[in-house]
Parts: structure tokens; sequence; C-alpha cells
């Protein structure tokens, strides 16, 4: 904690309220960044941020004082989070491939042609990535999710994710383990960086359609022969990209809204929300629109 922080926290605690409010909006980037990750829904992410911000300020004096106020937030808001995915209905590990679907039967390419064309848009295949990952993230359960992205993307010790999750370690270690093994399986049947046969090439295919973007999606170097390497090089561009504020974000924000009501009130069997779609999605049909 640097001596700032450590000021204002003492003068927090004191019923300073600049102090405080300080604080927190230093610290708010930080805990959206994670749950951001962990739900998506640009909506529901504000709600258990603000929840998070709000039980920091009424629990200030109780807080701890040995740690950054950064990963004080950023536990609250974790373990809101964790209450919010317990009951809530796990997603179709193909939610972001069947969003387009129900774009093209309901005539509403226009709304995510509205978002990539906007003059503040640049599209960022490595937020795609973030933003893909998050998706699929919302299909394992949600013990998995959290913790690989703590341990594996963030980078946090194993030890203050079980403290912060307050959990066992051998539990951490198991969960660690599992997520790694689905995510792997998941992408390697999912991404069409990694599989030429796999049903989901959302990254180039915005790419090609997208008036303003970044690097070439292949430069990314998802396709490594190795799938540790291939999951490692996926989890540093989760760790690094800017999903929640960056350039891309006004689009992933119409495509969470979308994507979470519809699979929210879907109406499939389970061996159904388990099968892959058997033709790719590339989101091409924005071409048409934009023309």
């Amino acid at each position: 904690m640097s001596d700032i922080e450590s000021k204002r926290l003492v003068a927090a605690r004191a019923g300073d309220q600049k102090a405080l409010s300080d604080l927190l909006r230093a610290a708010e980037p930080d805990a959206r960044k994670v749950v951001r990750l962990l739900v998506g829904q640009p909506d529901d992410v504000s709600d258990l941020v603000q929840e998070s911000m709000v039980e920091a300020f009424t629990s200030i004096a109780t807080l701890p004082d040995n740690e950054p106020f950064k990963n004080t937030l950023q536990t609250l808001a974790i373990r809101k989070t964790l209450e919010f995915l317990a009951m809530q209905r796990r997603w179709r590990p193909s939610a972001q491939i069947k969003v387009e679907d129900l774009c093209e039967s309901h005539g509403m390419l226009g709304d995510v042609a509205d978002a990539l064309w906007d003059p503040d848009t640049e599209f960022n295949p490595r937020s795609h990535v973030a933003y893909c990952f998050s998706a699929v993230g919302r299909s394992m359960p949600f013990e998995e999710q959290v913790v690989l992205l703590l341990v594996d993307a963030l980078g946090w010790t194993k030890e203050r994710v079980a403290e912060a999750l307050r959990m066992r370690l051998e539990d951490v270690i198991r969960y660690a383990e599992r997520a790694r093994d689905n995510t792997g399986m998941l992408f390697d049947r999912l991404c069409g960086l990694v599989n030429d046969k796999a049903p989901c090439d959302h990254c180039r295919g915005l790419w090609n359609v997208a008036p303003r973007k970044g690097e070439n999606p292949d430069a990314m170097g998802l396709g490594a022969n190795n799938a540790e390497d291939r999951l490692r090089r996926r989890l540093r561009i989760v760790r690094d990209a800017p999903l929640d504020r960056g350039t891309s974000h006004k689009l992933h924000d119409v495509l969470y809204r979308l994507m979470a009501p519809n699979e929210a009130n879907r109406e499939s069997a389970k061996e159904e929300d388990e099968l892959l779609p058997e033709t790719r999605s590339d989101w091409q049909g924005l071409l048409e629109v934009s023309n």
C-alpha cells in the first residue's frame, strides 16, 4: 500500500468522505475488470461493482488495513459476483455463436452493425478474445470459472484466491486443474483461430467487416501446436485486453445484452445445449447491413 493510499484510508476511517471517494474511484477499474470478465453483461457488472462499493463505504472501519484498497474492493466484488453466478443459469458453450443466429432470425443485425460502425469503435481482436473467454466461462461451473481467471489469467497466488473465495487451498488447486482441462478443450473445439474446422470465426469475420480495426487476428498466435501454449497465450491476452473500457466495448455491450437474456430464457434440453453448431459463424451478414 502506498503512503498516499495509507493516509487516505486513515482519513476515510475518521469520516473524511473525500478520502473515501478518492479510494473508491481509484480502485473501481480493477474491480470492474474482474467482474466484467466473469459476468460480461454490462448492466449486471455495474450493479455488482456498485454493491461492492456500497459495502466498502459502509464497512470502511472494519476492512483490512494491511493490503492495497484496490485488492480489498476486488475481493468484495468477486464475492458478490460468486453469489450472483451461483443463482444464474449456466450459458451454453456456444452462446456467443448462438447470438449471431438470434440477430439474423430476429432482424437485429442492425444493432450490432451500429455498434461496430460507431465512430468511437475500433475492433480490437484481443478484446474480442477476452469477450469470448467470458462468454465461454459462463458455461463452466462458476468455481472453475473464477479460479481459472484469478490464478491463470490474473496471476493471483492460490493462497490469495483461497482466502478471497473462502475456499480450502486444495479445492482451489482442484478447480484450477479442472478449469484448465475444460477450457483448453472447449476453445480447441470452438475457436477458428485454433482449429480450421471449429464453428466460431468471429474474430476474423468482425475484423474483415469493421471499418476501423486493430491487428490481424491471425497475428495473436492462438494456433500454437502445444495445447498448454495455446491456453497460456489466450489467458495472457485476457489478462491484458481492455474489455471493459477499450475501443470495442460498445460492440461487446450490445452482444452481451443480446446474449444474456437469450441464454437465461432459452428452451432447450441439456443434450441440445451441449451440441456445437455444424456450420461456421463469422458475422458476414453484417456486410449486407453495411451496404
